[in-house]
Parts: C-alpha cells; structure tokens; sequence
C-alpha cells in the first residue's frame, strides 16, 4: 500500500508502518492538547452538522452496519478519521470533499445483513447504489462520487482511487471496519 501511494502522490517519506499511531495521537502539552483537540472536533462539526439535518442521512442510523455500529455511525467514524489523516500527515485534502465524501460513502439504505438475492454481491455493489443516492438527495462532485464509488478497493478492483480524498477514505474505511468489528472503537479513537 506505502509504494501504490508513493506512486500516486509522490511522498517519498510516507511511513506506513506508523501511520495509524501518528493519526490519533497527537503529541501537544496538556492544556496546549485540549485546546488544539477542541478546535479540531469544533472545525469537524462545521463539516458535518448539515448531514444531521437530512431526514435520508438519519435514516442510516436504522440499519446495522458492523458489530454493534449503525451504518451512519460508521459513516461518521470514516468522516473522523479521514478528517484526522488529512490533517495529521499533512495531505492538503479537500476537507470539504473529504468529509462530504465520507459521511455519504455507505449511503445505500437498506440492511445488508438480511439473504436478499439482488444484495448477494453487496461488498461489490453498494459503493454504487450510495454514489446514486448521493447524487440523487446531495448534487456531489465528481471527485466525491469518485471517492465514494472506490472506496472499496481492492475488493472492487476496477475502481482504483485517484484522488488523495479517495485513498483516504478507502484507508480510514477499512480501519473503522475493522475497529468496529472488534469492538474497541473508543480505545482507536472512533466516535462511536
């Protein structure tokens, strides 16, 4: 993975063996951290606080995504941590699209979980059905759709991420899933 984002972003310096240690612990001295820690959850809330508004979003919040995370709960976390890459390693990201892209990256509305022949494939399909969706109640750009529709590579192969906001949110994805599915998600610095 640290060779395919040499390649495409030129940072010859990326460590990926330390990326996730850099991404959630931040270094500042007491007072100096809380401070630098509210600022960033205040700019974070800027970014996402409209989502909360839309009656399509908050219905996210009725199907289960990992373990016990409901799918906008997930979406926030995917948000957070792209949020928290972007920053941390210094990728001068669009914030905006990235966040915007993350929160409506699994916007597909339905419970994947139930044996629904048409979901069979849903690890495939579904970055799809969420860009539609995305489209349909937000107007994205197509940088968002992008990142939305490749957010499962490598399982979707031909969707290959080219953008920075693309491969960050298909990175902080499966490190969210991950985290979710073992369930220590506050111990990982996720949201919920």
């Amino acid at each position: 993975v640290s060779d395919f984002v040499n390649r495409v972003f030129g940072n010859n310096k990326f460590n990926f063996q330390s990326v996730i240690q850099r991404i959630v612990v931040f270094t500042l001295p007491g007072r100096k951290n809380r401070i630098a820690k509210q600022i960033r959850e205040r700019r974070f809330y800027e970014l996402i606080k409209d989502f909360y508004e839309s009656d399509v979003v908050l219905q996210m919040d009725n199907y289960m995504q990992h373990g016990t995370t409901t799918t906008l709960e997930h979406c926030e976390n995917v948000a957070w941590i792209s949020y928290l890459i972007n920053e941390k390693l210094r990728l001068n990201a669009d914030e905006k699209s990235l966040v915007e892209a993350a929160m409506l990256h699994d916007l597909y509305l339905y419970d994947w979980h139930e044996a629904d022949p048409e979901r069979k494939l849903h690890g495939l399909s579904h970055p799809e059905v969420a860009c539609d969706n995305a489209v349909k109640h937000f107007g994205i750009s197509e940088k968002e759709q992008e990142a939305i529709r490749s957010h499962m590579w490598p399982l979707t192969i031909t969707k290959i991420p080219k953008s920075k906001e693309a491969f960050i949110i298909c990175i902080a994805d499966k490190y969210c899933a991950l985290i979710e599915m073992i369930r220590l998600n506050k111990y990982f610095g996720l949201r919920h």
